[in-house]
């Protein structure tokens, strides 16, 4: 039997139908995969020095530089624990690790064989500390300030998850030997990094040559690998940091976002059509509604790392997804009431 043009039309419609559908599927696994894969790209702390010394989970894989520090020096390690958005401060661990000579060393601390000083730039009212022979060197707690030294734009939690933040933060290390009571000689040291484990950020350091006033880090000098290590034989360590939300996050902000997009589009459509009489107006319509307006504020409550109200995302995406939904609700109440049918 020969099929009229209807029909033909008709099933070369649901044809192309399906597969536009399997197309967006796949288009969407493949975002997924991308995102994903994306979030394995780097480690949580990338070194940005050009030629310079790395730490890889925690060890040294400099050999030279290791050599250079094997005597008569201190190793400075940072050691990442919690960033605020908020404040755009950073909590750190800073390690003193003097070399063999000048202090009996263990796995986390070390008791000193010489006398020590180090001041530690931080938010805290104690900057200097001081040991001498025999005294415990352990981890000292700080807190870097966030004062944005790269001038980044979007460093505010208002444009999560795309906010950047920059901090910087300076150290002097000093030692005498074991036969003097004071620090007076400049030490030999340089900074390295353990793994960090702060959840949803990474990390991009740039060691620097700022600690006199001769540079700034806008100058291309002051990343200079000659200068650095000037300045590390007379002590002096400036360190730059970039702290971003990690891939995972911006890939789970997106979806949680995309799903609000979606589900109010869904609602917004439903409506229409019970508003042009292609649909009758249902209870269960209404309880989508209703479901929808609470489930909007427990889908945003998902976002990783629970970023204040009122940020980019909310005032263009979710507060109209809101406020559309809450249109909908009452278009959908208004048509329920107004239904001849009294059956639910």
């Amino acid at each position: 039997m020969k099929k009229s043009h209807l029909e033909k039309w008709y099933l070369l419609n649901k044809f192309f139908s399906k597969k536009i559908l399997i197309i967006l599927l796949a288009l969407i696994l493949l975002f997924l995969s991308f995102g994903l894969y994306l979030s394995f790209d780097r480690s949580t702390i990338t070194e940005q020095d050009v030629g310079g010394p790395k730490t890889i989970n925690g060890i040294m894989v400099d050999q030279e530089l290791d050599a250079k520090l094997e005597r008569n020096s201190i190793e400075f390690w940072y050691q990442f624990l919690d960033f605020d958005p908020k404040s755009g401060s950073l909590s750190v661990n800073a390690f003193i690790w003097p070399s063999s000579d000048l202090a009996l060393l263990f796995s986390s601390s070390g008791t000193a064989r010489a006398p020590i000083s180090a001041f530690i730039d931080n938010l805290s009212t104690q900057t200097s500390y001081e040991f001498i022979s025999g005294d415990s060197i352990g981890a000292i707690p700080i807190v870097i300030d966030g004062t944005n030294p790269l001038g980044l734009q979007h460093s505010n939690e208002f444009y999560y998850p795309f906010d950047q933040y920059s901090l910087d933060t300076y150290a002097k290390l000093k030692n005498g030997s074991t036969d003097s009571k004071i620090a007076i000689n400049n030490s030999n040291t340089y900074e390295f990094f353990w793994p960090s484990q702060i959840s949803g950020y990474v990390f991009d350091v740039w060691r620097g040559a700022t600690f006199a006033d001769t540079y700034d880090w806008f100058d291309s000098e002051a990343y200079e690998r000659e200068k650095i290590s000037e300045q590390r034989k007379n002590g002096e360590i400036s360190l730059l940091i970039k702290a971003s939300r990690s891939n995972a996050v911006k890939l789970a902000s997106i979806l949680i976002y995309f799903g609000i997009v979606l589900s109010c589009v869904a609602l917004c459509i439903i409506t229409v059509y019970i508003y042009r009489g292609k649909r009758p107006p249902s209870v269960t319509a209404l309880v989508w509604a209703a479901a929808q307006i609470l489930g909007l504020f427990q889908i945003r409550q998902m976002l990783p790392d629970n970023p204040r109200l009122g940020i980019a995302l909310d005032l263009y995406l979710f507060y109209p997804g809101v406020i559309s939904s809450l249109l909908c609700a009452l278009i959908l109440a208004v048509f329920w009431v107004k239904k001849d049918d009294f059956r639910i």
